[in-house]
This record gives C-alpha cells, structure tokens and sequence, in this order.
C-alpha cells in the first residue's frame, strides 16, 4: 500500500483472509490448531473533512461567477454539471461515485408537490399582505450503493439540479411548473442523468469531475480543511450532510441510515464527536437548508482568487443571494 493500513483496512483484509483459512481448514490443508492468528493493529482512521456553514454558503455563492469565467461553451457546461451534482450531493448525503453517475431518468421513481404557504410581513399595492408559496418539491431516486440498490429522497435543491439537466440536455422536453420533472422521467428514458450532450451524443466527464471540484475548492480557499489540515473531496460533501442532518434537522439516525445506505454503527463512529443522541434531541425542521439557503456576506477568504485579480480590493466581498 506504501503506507500503514488504518484498522478498518486490516479488518476487511481479515475478513477476506479467514475466508481463505476457514476453505484450508476444509481441504485438510490447515489444522485449528496451526491456523494463523489474524491482528488488526493498524493506525486509527481519520474522519474525512466536512464543511463549515460559512464554508457551504462561500462553496454555494461562487459558482455563479466561477461558471461565468468559462473559457468556452464545452467548459461552461462541464462546470455546469459539477454545480448540479454537488447540490445533489449535498442535498442527498449520497455516496460520490456511482450512485449519482449512474443514475438514470428511469431510475427516478417520482416527486411529491406539497405546496407550503408563507404570510410575510410586506405588503403589496393594495395593502394586502405578500403571500410566499414554497412548492416544497421532492423526488425518490433508486441508486445502488456498496452493497444494494435502495431508495434515497433528494429535496428541492436535488430536483432543481435534475431540472437544469434537463433543460440542457432536452431543450424541446416541456417541464410543467408544478411537476417539472414529469417528462424526463418516464420508463422508456434509460438515459444516465449526470452526463453531457452534445452534437446528439452522450459525453461522460466523470472522471473529470473531481478533478474540476479540486480546482475550485482550490481558488476558493476552501480545499484544505483548516481544523485537519486534509484536502477535501466529494465524500466532505456527503460528511456535511450527515453533520448537518444531526445538529439542525430532525432525522432520527435509523431514517439517516436508510438514507445514506450506511450502518448505525458507522454513523455512531464516525460522528460521535457530535454527540448523537443530545443533538438529535434538539433538532428543529429543516433548519439546515435555510441555513445553507439564507442571505449573507461572503468572507473574503473564500472569494474567487482569478475573480479579485481584476477588481480593487475593497469590492473582494460579495453580497450573498440565493442559493
């Protein structure tokens, strides 16, 4: 490996070695009496940086401008596609890899319009108060994990990132206001979902993905986590969701397990420095996403590096709209 194995490493190689004694034991090849004996003395795992809240807003915030410096219209929609599949996600606490790159139209079992009405305190011409309405969209999306295919729940962010696919890839696909996602989903549509089109073909930029998230986390000041000093990858994004979904929601750790296609047991490991059951005692809505979602001023450090170059010091901050 060129470097100390972490203890779950020695333990999955066990694993698959006592499988092959258990077979010699067997065939005669090994007594009980001489089989080696397995250790898993290996280094301490290290848990995978997540994000800030400032740090999520500032990741949420630069892409807009980020996607606006594209050299041309191939780069344009790469980084468009990695705006997307970040909000998935982050919105989803979905493994990176296969589970979102080969989800298909298909695969999208449906969503649910639950509209949500909010009474502010403006006012319009007629004197009448301003009524918000939130349609509150969600989609069930089956994914295969490491082990089993299973259904996971993306909310509004996810179904907007599955609507500004769509858009791109099927310009002529009508996409109704309140079931957006009616069209794109039907069962003869196998089509992956995080793919690019052009000149009627499919290209798959996968692998490029992480690379092109490298590079913006980098000129945004936000790839090394300054608590564990590590680099940050995809899976900090699936870290924030966990983080987020214990501290701020109400998410019980059975229904976050089903969701993430994870154990109670690795959840209780791996965020245990949250203090699992206090935190879920004082969970309130979805007060994550309006966290993430709510206006505010982006800090200076996260401000794109080739952005500023070319403005004066003094407009390096931004005012934060919504995400």
């Amino acid at each position: 490996m060129g470097k100390e194995p972490s203890q779950s490493t020695m333990l999955t190689h066990n694993a698959a070695l006592n499988r092959v004694f258990d077979e010699a034991v067997i065939r005669n090849f090994l007594t009980v009496a001489n089989r080696p004996k397995l250790d898993a003395k290996g280094r301490e795992g290290v848990r995978r940086p997540a994000f800030e809240l400032e740090e999520i807003r500032a990741l949420n915030a630069g892409f807009e401008g980020w996607i606006g410096r594209s050299r041309d219209a191939d780069q344009r929609e790469s980084r468009l596609l990695l705006r997307d599949y970040v909000s998935m996600l982050l919105d989803t606490g979905a493994r990176p890899g296969k589970e979102l790159l080969q989800l298909k139209w298909n695969q999208i079992k449906g969503e649910a319009v639950k509209p949500i009405e909010t009474t502010t305190d403006q006012v319009d011409e007629e004197g009448e108060a301003i009524t918000l309405t939130n349609l509150n969209h969600s989609v069930a999306m089956v994914v295969t994990g490491k082990k089993k295919t299973r259904t996971m729940v993306g909310m509004s962010r996810t179904v907007d990132a599955l609507r500004a696919i769509g858009q791109r890839n099927y310009p002529n696909v009508d996409q109704p206001y309140l079931m957006p996602l009616k069209n794109l989903t039907k069962p003869s549509n196998k089509e992956f979902v995080l793919r690019i089109v052009r000149e009627g073909k499919e290209v798959d930029i996968s692998k490029s993905l992480q690379h092109m998230f490298t590079s913006y986390l980098k000129e945004h000041n936000l790839l090394i986590d300054p608590v564990t000093e590590q680099q940050r990858v995809f899976y900090s994004l699936r870290h924030t969701y966990a983080t987020f979904a214990l501290q701020h929601d109400k998410v019980p750790i059975h229904t976050l397990c089903k969701q993430m296609g994870t154990s109670e047991g690795m959840i209780r490991k791996h965020y245990s420095h949250l203090d699992v059951v206090k935190a879920i005692e004082q969970l309130r809505g979805e007060e994550s996403r309006q966290l993430i979602n709510a206006g505010g001023v982006i800090d200076e450090a996260y401000i794109s590096t080739k952005a500023t170059k070319a403005q004066p010091k003094a407009k390096a901050k931004k005012k934060l709209g919504k995400a």
